[in-house]
């Protein structure tokens, strides 16, 4: 999987947003609210294309979680961004 390219995480007032800076045509408009884990997910696959498990993998070893924790956690996420049309791939 693979986030589409052209969008932008800003910080404002210490919240997460994500910005649809250009992605042709548009997706969305307006912007996304995201929280920590959501930002280095984005930050994650906008860097290179990860299978599910690869990803999986790779989150935790970065956060304290066990896996299944971590997977209710983050797919409803996943989910969102496919239905939003900002996720490619597996």
């Amino acid at each position: 999987m693979k986030i589409k390219e052209g969008l932008i995480i800003k910080d404002i007032d210490n919240e997460y947003v994500l910005i649809d800076s250009g992605i042709v045509p548009p997706i969305f408009n307006g912007i996304v609210k995201i929280n920590e884990t959501g930002k280095t997910i984005i930050e994650l696959l906008k860097e290179k294309e990860y299978t599910y498990d690869e990803l999986i993998s790779h989150l935790l070893e970065r956060y304290d979680v066990d896996k299944k924790t971590l997977e209710e956690s983050i797919n409803p996420f996943l989910i969102e961004l496919r239905r939003i049309k900002l996720l490619d791939g597996e």
